[in-house]
């Protein structure tokens, strides 16, 4: 028979993050606790959990622990952020909408884009800022008469725009 394998760091802490999400809304209803007492025994069955993680499990099944944006930043796999997301929701619709709960769908839809993405994101929208940044910088030196420009060039473009005609458009 195979060896478990162990539960990672991302993971457990995902299930803290979820157990602190269903005690936001004032605690753990008795259709919360079973879901997860569930889920926690299907857990040792599948995963070789440590001591420290079972008890972490189980004190905070017992009482509410950090907020869940504590746990949420030491979730750095990728896949179990976006398993996060998929079981607050499911735990959203087993407990109900409430005001309470609301606010803590509004924070999922944050959750729902990780931070690889928002920073892969600012890396496109800078390159794309700065490539503009440096035509504005180039036409404004052409413009001003910093930069040489061929004569023959100047006059056919001169030409070209008495006769209404863009030149950058004899290039599409």
């Amino acid at each position: 028979m195979s060896e478990k394998p162990a539960l990672s760091p991302s993971q457990y802490y995902m299930w803290l993050c979820l157990l602190s999400i269903a005690w936001e809304d004032g605690g753990c209803d008795e259709k919360e606790v079973d879901y997860f007492s569930k889920v926690f025994e299907n857990l040792s069955n599948d995963y070789a959990l440590t001591q420290e993680q079972r008890d972490g499990l189980a004190n905070a099944l017992e009482k509410e622990s950090a907020e869940p944006e504590a746990y949420f930043h030491k979730i750095t796999d990728h896949e179990a952020r976006e398993a996060l997301v998929m079981y607050a929701h499911d735990l959203i619709q087993l407990d109900g909408r409430d005001p309470d709960t609301d606010a803590i769908i509004k924070r999922l839809k944050m959750w729902e884009h990780p931070d690889s993405d928002n920073k892969k994101l600012r890396a496109e929208v800078h390159a794309v800022v700065s490539k503009d940044r440096q035509q504005r910088d180039h036409d404004e030196r052409v413009t001003r008469g910093q930069l040489e420009v061929n004569p023959f060039f100047k006059a056919t473009d001169k030409l070209l725009g008495l006769l209404g005609i863009d030149a950058t458009d004899l290039f599409d």
